[in-house]
């Protein structure tokens, strides 16, 4: 049964259409780009310039995890762009949000191909410029892309992402350990081997790792650092490893301090001269939607701290249930005895609990109160 359910269990791909435009997170210089990639399928991006000087500032690429769409990670785009002053392409997997085709290994592997020969072909931008970050899955994506395409990049941004699918396969399921290391990959339809690329790499690496991680367990970003080389001689010059005591797998980029390495790394990598950031820029600060987000993150986790004084019937009124951690949203979907043992990552969550709210909500007499989330129903 796993066997059929691969892709379906990986790529998490239900939503087909946009909550939010770049413009709610204070990004109104952007533009919507269809690319073609070289088997012919057609993918979404949004091209988001940054604030000053756009054609000189660095160009970051975004590949994001395994669930949801480009839109909810603009809010970190936001952070990405008025820390860093980059250029930014959110870029959309085939079969997500409104791209063309069917999610595989290779099929994500070309799309990322076609973003970076997308961005090559601008005349609007410095082609001799460009990053790529990669979050969870996308880490994957952002590694194979820097080693298909050697010296075409100024640096590599990961956070949070594995080894490869089957070391992830044995911590889900850890029957599949008595397997045969050999059988096992041949079992797999997609493999997604980090750990036998990153080390053939010379690239500058920035590693963002959340030590709570409770998706990727945290050693597998220690071990794709050793194998880029550590601390040793044959570590690419530049790289830096940033542990984040607190940092989960979907939160780490809403802590105090996510931006301040990740604009170094930026500015120590980029072409020189490209990163001048003025103070307008470097102080401006989130729109109210980013804001809101982050704090109602930062609310609902220092709630969560303590697992006993939790309250599944008053969550909800703290926040969006965007700014939820994944633990809360276990719990909340849990109390309500909705299945989620088959989601992956939190936007999955997010959906199932936004349903259930909505329906909630139609069958209640009760109504949203100030224009807010609906008033919740009694929970037995």
């Amino acid at each position: 049964m796993l066997y059929f359910r691969q892709n379906g269990m990986l790529y998490v791909n239900a939503m087909k259409s946009y909550q939010a435009l770049p413009p709610r997170f204070n990004m109104p210089d952007y533009e919507d780009v269809w690319i073609t990639t070289q088997d012919g399928v057609r993918i979404f991006a949004w091209f988001i310039r940054a604030k000053t000087n756009s054609r000189a500032a660095p160009t970051l690429m975004f590949f994001h995890g395994n669930a949801g769409t480009i839109a909810e990670r603009l809010p970190n785009a936001e952070g990405l762009i008025g820390n860093a002053n980059c250029n930014v392409l959110l870029c959309e997997y085939r079969g997500y949000g409104t791209s063309q085709g069917d999610p595989t290994e290779a099929g994500l592997k070309a799309d990322a191909q076609g973003a970076l020969d997308h961005l090559r072909g601008r005349k609007d931008i410095d082609t001799d410029n460009l990053f790529v970050f990669g979050r969870s899955l996308g880490g994957a994506v952002a590694i194979h892309l820097a080693h298909a395409n050697e010296g075409a990049l100024r640096g590599v941004i990961v956070e949070n992402t594995f080894t490869c699918i089957r070391e992830m396969a044995v911590g889900l399921f850890p029957f599949l350990a008595a397997l045969p290391s050999e059988w096992l990959e041949a079992l797999l339809e997609n493999k997604w081997h980090s750990d036998e690329l990153i080390g053939q790499l010379k690239v500058p690496f920035l590693f963002l790792a959340g030590k709570q991680d409770e998706i990727v367990p945290p050693p597998q970003m220690i071990e794709l650092w050793e194998r880029l080389g550590g601390t040793g001689e044959n570590q690419p010059e530049g790289s830096v490893f940033v542990p984040f005591p607190q940092g989960k797998h979907n939160d780490t980029w809403t802590l105090p301090g996510y931006y301040a390495p990740l604009a170094r790394f930026v500015r120590a990598t980029a072409k020189p001269g490209s990163c001048s950031i003025n103070s307008k820029v470097s102080s401006s600060k989130p729109s109210a939607a980013t804001a809101a987000a982050t704090a109602a993150a930062a609310a609902a986790a220092a709630a969560a701290a303590d697992d006993d004084e939790w309250d599944p019937t008053e969550i909800l009124t703290r926040g969006t249930i965007e700014g939820l951690t994944v633990a809360e949203l276990k719990k909340a979907l849990t109390a309500r005895k909705i299945e989620h043992s088959h989601c992956v990552e939190k936007q999955e969550m997010v959906s199932l609990l936004q349903k259930y709210q909505n329906e909630a909500a139609s069958s209640s007499s009760g109504s949203a109160s100030g224009g807010g989330m609906p008033v919740e129903p009694q929970i037995d």
